[in-house]
C-alpha cells in the first residue's frame, strides 16, 4: 500500500529557484491530489498558487510545536495522523 502513496522521484531544482516555486511546479507536473509539507511559509505560498491555478491539490501541513496555534484546514501533528484518518 505504501508504494501506491509514496514513490521516488529523481528531480533536480533549477539554480536560484525558490523551493515553493519548485514544489508548485512539481505538484502541477505530477498532477498530485495531495501534497504534504512541514514548512508553514511554503504551505502558505503553495496554497495561494493552487488557488490561482486550476490545480486542485490539497496541501497538507505537518505543523510544529511553535506553529500549533495557526488555523489551517489541513493541519496535522504528524504524518501518522494523516494516515490514521484515512486521508492518504
Amino acid at each position: 500500500m505504501i508504494r501506491k502513496i509514496f514513490f521516488p522521484v529523481g528531480i533536480t531544482m533549477k539554480k536560484n529557484q525558490q523551493p515553493y516555486d519548485f514544489k508548485a511546479q512539481m505538484i502541477k507536473k505530477l498532477n498530485l491530489d495531495i501534497f504534504v509539507e512541514d514548512n508553514w511559509d511554503i504551505v502558505k505560498k503553495l496554497k495561494v498558487k493552487s488557488q490561482k491555478s486550476k490545480v486542485k491539490t490539497k496541501i497538507f501541513w505537518i505543523c510544529n510545536l511553535l506553529d500549533r496555534n495557526i488555523k489551517y484546514q489541513y493541519k496535522f501533528k504528524n504524518l501518522k495522523e494523516v494516515v490514521s484518518k484515512g486521508l492518504l
